[in-house]
């Protein structure tokens, strides 16, 4: 995949999740849960802001599948925003939802570690 066509992913799944939390948040009947609100924040900054810089100045991008697995680690955090945010709105708690970030976390740490040892690999 091309990084002009990852940055138009990214742009169009912060798009994406920026309306359907400004959707949600209209019909929550006043309750507001900043998971919600600024969701659409996570794509936005892992996403789109990194895939611009690297598209302007001209870099070559990852392998397929460290990328595939970065943006699965960001979809696992915005996802695990919103679903928080929904519990929030519906008044409630669950202790599971921290499975979110611990995975999407995890899956971007490891983008960064196959990143450094394939490149380091190559020398």
């Amino acid at each position: 995949m091309k990084i002009r066509n990852r940055f138009l992913t990214y742009l169009g799944i912060t798009a994406f999740f920026a309306a359907f939390g400004m959707i949600y948040e209209y019909f929550s009947f006043g309750v507001f849960s900043p998971f919600m609100a600024f969701g659409f924040m996570i794509p936005l900054v892992l996403g789109v802001l990194p895939s611009f810089v690297i598209w302007r100045i001209g870099k070559e991008a990852s392998s397929t599948s460290v990328h595939e697995l970065y943006m699965g680690g960001v979809i696992m955090l915005t996802f695990g925003s919103i679903v928080r945010g929904v519990v929030e709105i519906y008044g409630t708690t669950n202790g599971k939802l921290i499975i979110y970030p611990i995975l999407g976390l995890a899956m971007i740490l490891e983008t960064l570690v196959m990143n450094h040892y394939g490149k380091k690999r190559l020398r």
